[in-house]
């Protein structure tokens, strides 16, 4: 049986509310008879899955319908015409190759000083964007002028001139070609969990020992200075120096920052590397520059430049809101950040879609969190509940492990003490199944057990000066990081 083609549901379902605007306008321009294809368009924007079967059924009444393979298709390259065009505006990239054709033409009309004209303003605007492959059609261009148009009046100088420009730019882009090699593999190691903080990589390790990495001078154009800095801070990064790290992101944005046409260029980079810059400025506690930079990084939305990235908004609420929480945890200002949360459940419900898994799970964490130290124990389970019923969660272990922990916490609270029994035998054997094995889980659930087998007697005091000793053991860091077990029992 033959497939259902879904690529112009796919195609449609990638546009952003401003490319949606651009087409309607553009459909009604192009299509003020045929309003078929505005009919599709809009039946399939409607579909949050691709349905054939309910597509053909929405347009019944269409004598078109039995064309519709055609139409689709017909549909699919005008969309991709349109988004050329909303494309166009605004786009330095663009602009420049309009401008290559521009000469081609005038080059093929004859009109040999018009086109030497526009090749110079052409050329001048690729070499500002470090545009080297567009430099080379421009040269090839030019080429042709002088065998066509100059060739008796141009003097040998000028031909060499051109072939010595030509090289010096296949350099540039051989330069760039072999940085972007290098990062590229390293990066594809680290998306693979290959390259993880506090995990050593051979390949990384003898990466940053070239004079390529060692060197910056040596990173002449753009694409090589940001592989070098971004190569860095990975490279910091994955041996905990964040200070480090901090200075090789803030170099990258402050020298995008000082080529503004650049950092239009590689602007989804700049989007990434703020906020790597961010959680280093949280690490390191440099609370002033973390807070600027939320705001920050709240407004960048709405900047031309950075409209085009694929899933804006929900990146934008997602990493904002990420490092408020986290900031807010860090700071004990938990009433603080209950005001945060109605935007975030918003956020959540809006989103949900755009924001991959680990995110999700840690934003829901953190929303507990807080709950849980203003002793809203009932919206804490809610938010944990969220979470462990959610059979994505395992992605990140520790934390769905710390969610079922949170949630014995809170029973114990509400004095629930038949679930607490009931839960913790379940805990334990979600620890053993994992192979989890750490003592601060087993001394609290000790207390829980005593507390509630003799509740007039005190076993608190106890159970601090444990906890004070296991937070200082290395192996049980991971379970402190994620709850401040000492906070709750102070507050108890």
């Amino acid at each position: 049986m033959k497939k259902h083609q879904s690529e112009l549901f796919d195609l449609i379902k990638t546009m952003t509310p401003s490319e949606s605007r651009y087409f309607l306008l553009y459909a009604k321009r192009h299509f003020s008879k045929d309003t078929h294809y505005l009919t599709l368009y809009l039946s399939l924007q409607k579909m949050s899955s691709y349905d054939e079967v309910a597509l053909l059924s929405s347009l019944q009444n269409c004598d078109w319908k039995k064309h519709i393979a055609v139409i689709k298709k017909q549909l699919y390259y005008t969309i991709l015409e349109a988004l050329h065009q909303f494309d166009e505006y605004g786009s330095l990239e663009q602009e420049i190759k309009k401008g290559i054709h521009f000469c081609a033409l005038l080059l093929k009309k004859g009109l040999f000083v018009q086109c030497k004209k526009l090749l110079v303003k052409y050329k001048a605007k690729a070499y500002a964007l470090e545009k080297y492959e567009s430099v080379l059609e421009l040269i090839e261009l030019e080429k042709k002028l002088i065998n066509r148009a100059f060739i008796h009046e141009e003097d040998d100088a000028a031909i060499h001139d051109i072939d010595e420009e030509e090289k010096r730019c296949l350099a540039q882009i051989n330069l760039s070609a072999k940085y972007w090699k290098q990062s590229s593999l390293i990066y594809k190691q680290h998306y693979q969990k290959k390259i993880s903080m506090g995990q050593s990589n051979e390949v990384l390790h003898q990466l940053v020992q070239q004079e390529d990495f060692i060197n910056y001078e040596r990173a002449k154009t753009t694409k090589a200075k940001l592989d070098f800095l971004q190569i860095n801070a990975l490279y910091s990064f994955t041996n905990k120096d964040t200070k480090q790290a901090f200075e090789y992101n803030k170099q990258f944005l402050l020298y995008l920052d000082a080529h503004q046409k650049m950092r239009m260029l590689f602007a989804d980079r700049y989007f990434s590397v703020l906020n790597n810059y961010l959680i280093d400025s949280l690490i390191l506690r440099k609370y002033d520059i973390l807070k600027n930079g939320i705001i920050q990084i709240r407004e960048i939305a709405k900047l031309p430049e950075f409209k085009h990235i694929s899933n804006i908004d929900a990146n934008v609420f997602r990493l904002s809101y990420t490092l408020e929480l986290n900031y807010t945890v860090s700071q004990l200002r938990f009433e603080e950040g209950l005001t945060l949360l109605p935007s975030i459940e918003a956020g959540l419900a809006k989103y949900r879609s755009k924001i991959v898994k680990p995110s999700r799970v840690t934003m829901q964490y953190l929303m507990a969190y807080i709950l849980f130290f203003n002793q809203q124990y009932a919206r804490c389970l809610d938010c944990l509940d969220a979470i462990l019923n959610d059979k994505d969660a395992m992605v990140i272990k520790d934390i769905y492990r710390d969610a079922k922990f949170m949630q014995l916490l809170c029973h114990f609270e509400f004095k629930h003490f038949a679930l607490v029994d009931s839960l913790m035998i379940s805990f334990q054997r979600f620890l053993l199944k994992e192979k989890m094995v750490f003592k601060t889980y087993s001394t609290i659930m000790k207390y829980f057990s005593a507390s509630i087998k003799n509740p007039h007697k005190d076993y608190k005091s106890k159970l601090q000066r444990d906890l004070k000793l296991l937070e200082n053991e290395p192996s049980e860091s991971n379970v402190f990081n994620n709850f401040n077990y000492l906070l709750w029992l102070a507050r108890a």
